[in-house]
């Protein structure tokens, strides 16, 4: 972070991370860490602004998928979506991607929004994941197309090839968000028991 050394205010403190459970489950990458930094603003904002009435409301979610109820696409620009039009392109399916990503615990977007309204007057830090199906396949192809400059359109997997090689050199399990105590505040997040293979197949063909 940096200031202009104009006059002007500058911050009195500095935010810096506590040890304490949270900083555990943040993920190995920058994107996972920009969202762990807004949560402890929005944590430091409420602790200031709670008294005057003030509330808030955090939900970790897991990977967000596309609609399952009527018309609408997963953004194709994400790691599943550009890894099937990959394999399309390629007509090859990797063998894994690797321990990270090897199970899903996706949320259909649609879903997720009827959970997030039952959890908006929630004064508490939620998770909304989950782990069911185990998911056989990865990028290790993708990583051998010699023409991947030429063919992003067709081979958008490409783009992304520095986030698959991360999951695919790591051996670590993922961390795992317990649901339970969300899951009594959430109706949706209950019904909800994970992903359906024709929605899988539902994406697939979008």
């Amino acid at each position: 972070m940096g200031y202009r050394t104009s006059p002007g205010s500058t911050p009195k403190n500095i935010i810096h991370p506590s040890i304490e459970p949270d900083k555990f489950i943040v993920g190995p990458n920058g994107y996972a860490e920009s969202k762990y930094i807004s949560k402890l603003l929005i944590s430091y904002a409420s602790d200031k602004f709670l008294p005057h009435g003030y509330e808030f409301s955090l939900t970790r979610v897991g990977q967000i998928a596309g609609p399952v109820r009527g018309k609408g696409l997963w953004n194709k620009t994400e790691w599943f979506p550009s890894l099937v039009l990959s394999c399309i392109h390629l007509c090859s399916i990797p063998s894994h991607l690797g321990s990270s990503l090897g199970k899903i615990d996706w949320v259909p977007v649609d879903i997720l929004a009827d959970i997030i309204a039952d959890l908006a007057l929630t004064n508490n830090v939620q998770h909304e994941v989950r782990q069911d199906v185990e998911l056989k396949a990865g990028a290790g192809t993708v990583l051998k197309d010699g023409e991947l400059d030429k063919i992003l359109e067709n081979n958008p997997a490409a783009k992304l090839l520095e986030f698959y090689e991360d999951v695919l050199g790591g051996g670590e399990e993922g961390n795992v968000l317990e649901t339970e105590k969300t899951k009594k505040a959430s109706k949706a997040l209950n019904d909800f028991k994970g992903v359906k293979r024709e929605w899988i197949a539902k994406w697939i063909s979008e």
